[in-house]
């Protein structure tokens, strides 16, 4: 496992980049409503905060092996769906 200061970087960095994308898909885009932007841009920014929080309170009872694969199934399957609903702003 990588230390938990790693792997809260790379989640900054993704949401962020995320963001980015929401952001630019919302600008360049003249169909898209800015409530829809609004609302993914809303829903990346809880996804970072569950991860984190996550992070760094891990479940009693589970490995950190388990705990850590069952977090990345779940961040994976998160960010698919954002990336499902930038895709249908186009």
């Amino acid at each position: 496992m990588a230390n938990k200061r790693k792997l809260k970087k790379a989640i900054d960095w993704m949401t962020g980049e995320l963001m980015l994308g929401c952001t630019m898909a919302g600008q360049t885009i003249k169909e898209s409503s800015s409530e829809d932007v609004a609302r993914l841009l809303e829903k990346i920014l809880r996804l970072q905060g569950d991860l984190r929080c996550r992070i760094s309170h891990p479940e009693p009872g589970m490995t950190q092996k388990a705990y850590f694969k069952a977090l990345r199934e779940s961040m994976d399957k998160e960010i698919k769906g954002i990336l499902e609903e930038l895709k249908e702003l186009k």
